[in-house]
């Protein structure tokens, strides 16, 4: 093995030292300790250059990599949206220029989008990718249009497309063989001092490596480069809810492609983090004994402060109920809890010719609590969320505090059995001292459990 030859090269001082430690034997001092001691004797007693005794086995943090020589191809993908196109009701389309930022969940769709597209071009091509910028192939892409476009439907809307233009840039190499001949060897010549050692093959290693679970977009979360948490069938989590709110901590790993000793290596470790609780909205209400509040309540409002306090911009699943008495579920992105003192602003209500109607004293009110307007073949007059859904769907909804999916200027009432949280929203916050206490509960594990 490479690590004998290094170590055989260096048998004349490791000899010496051998024997050496081999002379080391405890003695019993004075109350000072004995001035006459030897060298050897400061050596700490553990297993090291040992040669008797039994052999110990060491499980370790990492596994080998087996990589074959080859060059691979980075290539930088730039996304820039250009246009929505929306469908009407008689199946014509409209198209409209917009220049957004293609970003967070949005850009890791077009990227898949941008993947299938040259996969269908080409099925021979073997690539992976972080899902943000970065393209690794096994070969050269013969591409015949640069940029070329995609259309990604909007998430929040089943008649609108937004058109993104795809720009490949590249290639670069990552010369992947010339790593892996200097670990045969641990010489790299003349640039033997410069560190560190092949960073563009390496960091194009850690995207192949990390390309399987970010594939896994429902199943895994990914936070940052090289963290990842599953909440599939395996996952590991506990609530935080001591404080109301809405958290939860979720063991994963994290991973690195690291040089060894004559071997490529994929370090992992165990980690833990911090994120947004999953599930049904009315189930979550419910174990946290929630209801509508009075403005006077000062505890209730407390808590329920605590729980909208990381409800802004959390994605959601909503049911939507068709006039078929079908549910279609769409993917939305909640607001905040309906609160009466946010939502009749000066200014905000003034907008609005029929703003909503609140009972009296009530801050976060149920569907029995707020009315809003609701206009039928040219008449209109207000109803109540609970009268609504009971009326038009026969729903008797739970006297649960409501959703707005909407905007403050433009709310959409949403009741809490109707609306899921999607898994796998990390969350960066500071936690407040019982939470710290519970996290540290949950990732403080020993070594064999982890």
């Amino acid at each position: 093995a490479l690590e004998d030859m290094i170590v055989s090269s260096q048998s004349g001082s490791l000899t010496g030292l051998v024997s050496q430690l081999g002379q080391v034997s405890l003695q019993p001092g004075g109350a000072g300790g004995s001035s006459s001691s030897a060298s050897t004797d400061l050596f700490p007693l553990r297993p090291a250059f040992g040669s008797a005794g039994r052999p110990v086995s060491l499980w370790t943090n990492y596994f080998r990599v087996n990589a074959n020589p080859t060059v691979l191809f980075r290539y930088h993908l730039e996304f820039a949206q250009v246009a929505t196109e929306v469908t009407g009701e008689g199946g014509q389309t409209e198209s409209t220029k917009s220049a957004r930022d293609v970003k967070g969940r949005k850009l890791y769709l077009a990227v898949e989008a941008a993947l299938k597209t040259l996969r269908g071009a080409d099925r021979s091509l073997v690539l992976a990718t972080e899902y943000k910028s970065q393209l690794i192939s096994l070969k050269k892409l013969d591409l015949t249009e640069n940029p070329f476009q995609i259309r990604l439907p909007v998430e929040t809307s089943q008649t609108k497309v937004d058109v993104i233009d795809v720009t490949v840039h590249g290639p670069s190499e990552a010369p992947l063989h010339a790593l892996l001949t200097y670990m045969a060897s641990m010489s790299d010549g003349p640039n033997d001092g410069i560190f560190p050692k092949y960073p563009d093959a390496v960091d194009a290693l850690n995207v192949i490596l990390g390309h399987g679970p970010r594939s896994k977009l429902n199943d895994i979360a990914a936070v940052g480069s090289s963290r990842f948490f599953p909440f599939g069938a395996n996952k590991a989590t506990a609530n935080l809810d001591h404080d109301g709110h809405l958290l939860m901590a979720a063991r994963g790993f994290f991973q690195s492609a690291r040089i060894g000793t004559g071997r490529l290596l994929l370090n992992a470790n165990v980690t833990h983090g911090v994120f947004r609780v999953s599930g049904k909205m009315d189930r979550l209400f419910e174990g946290l004994e929630l209801g509508p509040v009075m403005s006077n309540d000062r505890y209730a409002l407390r808590v329920m402060k605590a729980v909208g306090k990381f409800m802004p911009k959390t994605r959601v699943w909503a049911d939507f109920m068709l006039s078929d008495g079908r549910k279609v579920r769409k993917a939305k992105t909640i607001h905040g809890l309906v609160a009466a003192t946010e939502l009749t602003k000066k200014g905000k209500a003034a907008a609005d010719e029929k703003p909503l109607r609140f009972a009296k004293n009530y801050e976060y009110p149920g569907p029995k609590e707020v009315e809003f307007w609701l206009e039928v073949s040219g008449n209109g007059r207000y109803i109540t969320v609970y009268d609504y859904f009971l009326k038009k769907y026969n729903m008797h909804l739970k006297n649960l505090p409501l959703i707005n999916l909407g905007r403050a200027d433009k709310p959409t009432l949403f009741p809490a059995e109707m609306i899921e949280i999607q898994p796998g929203q990390s969350v960066k916050a500071k936690l407040t001292m019982s939470e710290t206490t519970a996290m540290l509960d949950i990732a403080c594990r020993t070594p064999y459990a982890n």
